[in-house]
């Protein structure tokens, strides 16, 4: 695996000005064929998608390379900011209950966690319905500010009738060994245990939902509340009401190699030249996420870090989405079929008509809004029809 225990030399100036220099003249050479190709229906990768949906798909391809390049992760902080009153930062619980592969190691231990709240933080949020979204981004870009996780909380209210949505910015990985796995896992936990313990929200009345590597890190929550939920909360149930879990990232060792990426099985898919996410992207979080210690093999054992191959059993009703032009198309169907297979568990497996990844956190900059729409209105009868079980039992 490369190393994930220092920069690339692009990351240091003046080499990192003089790749932002030709990085910026090479996007503008490409600009005019870009334009010229998605304005006609039968030059775009998908015909059916419009010229918007075309060319910001290759705009964000680009976007993204030149950040796997330069290999700088965001800077997360903790102050409220914009998000002002919305804001609020979560304290760690005590280390009892951060068992198993959430255990507190030298480069990972439990640490405060900021969130944002959608539309508001009600004051009988006991009440509510309420929402934990763990925000995609490869585990090294993003947050749950409203820049960032706006368009899908407000899709989520509109669509879906959710009452509010917590929108956790955990730590994010980058190199020289920060914040690697299981970090991010630990932050989840955290936000979820907030909403549980210090709030009180009834674990019937939340739905916990993750986007691509927000739904690895979810996915790995869920299957934490069933291992381990007895023993941080042995007076009562702990587990979700549901889960919904949107275009995962499931498989690191495609990516994650020393070889070449024309190589892994993603370049050989058709669908890697209609989504927009770039292999280097994926390789980039994947190392970082993996930390300096860790194998390729070894991270792709782990059924925490790498679900597909790794199904398990659950109480928690689950619901994936993942769009048809995907490069995690595959990667899903498997694991879909995996988790349908264990007698007991409940898996609605849904394709996105025409769409690449992540429209429910993009889809407004990638021209998806409709589609993303499509599938909000489905996750809401998804969360509907086991909250009235929930209510049943």
């Amino acid at each position: 695996m490369e190393s994930a225990g220092s920069y690339p030399l692009w990351s240091y100036q003046p080499f990192r000005l003089s790749y932002n220099v030709y990085d910026t003249l090479f996007l503008t050479a490409r600009l005019p064929y870009w334009i010229a190709t998605s304005a006609v229906p039968s030059l775009r990768p998908v015909s059916q998608w419009s010229f918007k949906q075309t060319i910001m798909s290759r705009i964000l391809r680009a976007a993204f390379h030149k950040m796997a390049v330069i290999g700088i992760t965001e800077t997360h902080t903790l102050d409220a900011g914009k998000e002002g009153e919305r804001f609020e930062v979560v304290q760690p619980f005590p280390d009892t209950d951060y068992l198993g592969p959430v255990a507190p190691v030298a480069q990972a231990k439990p640490g405060a966690v900021g969130g944002t709240w959608y539309p508001e933080r009600f004051a009988d949020i006991k009440s509510k319905t309420v929402m934990l979204h763990i925000h995609g981004g490869a585990f090294i870009w993003g947050d749950g500010r409203t820049a960032c996780s706006g368009f899908l909380a407000q899709i989520m209210q509109d669509q879906a009738e959710t009452d509010a949505v917590f929108s956790i910015q955990y730590r994010l990985s980058a190199y020289e060994g920060k914040n690697p796995f299981p970090a991010a896992l630990q932050d989840a936990l955290t936000g979820y245990l907030y909403l549980v313990r210090t709030l009180q929200i009834p674990p019937a009345n939340i739905v916990i939902l993750g986007d691509s590597s927000g739904a690895t890190i979810a996915s790995g929550l869920i299957r934490y509340l069933g291992e381990y939920g007895s023993k941080i909360s042995p007076e009562a149930s702990i587990l979700p009401s549901c889960a919904i879990l949107t275009s995962p990232m499931i498989a690191p060792l495609k990516t994650a190699g020393s070889g070449s990426l024309n190589e892994s099985p993603y370049a050989q898919h058709p669908n890697f030249h209609t989504d927009f996410v770039p292999l280097s992207t994926l390789r980039w979080g994947w190392c970082v996420y993996a930390g300096n210690t860790t194998t390729v093999e070894a991270a792709a054992q782990n059924p925490y870090f790498t679900p597909l191959g790794h199904p398990f059993a659950t109480k928690v009703p689950i619901f994936i989405s993942i769009g048809r032009r995907e490069i995690f198309l595959p990667d899903n169907e498997e694991w879909a079929a995996q988790m349908q297979e264990i007698p007991g568990n409940s898996i609605d497996f849904t394709y996105e008509d025409d769409a690449l990844h992540e429209t429910l956190l993009l889809g407004n900059v990638l021209g998806f809004e409709e589609s993303a729409k499509t599938v909000a209105k489905r996750i809401g009868v998804f969360i509907k029809k086991h909250s009235e079980k929930a209510e049943s039992t």
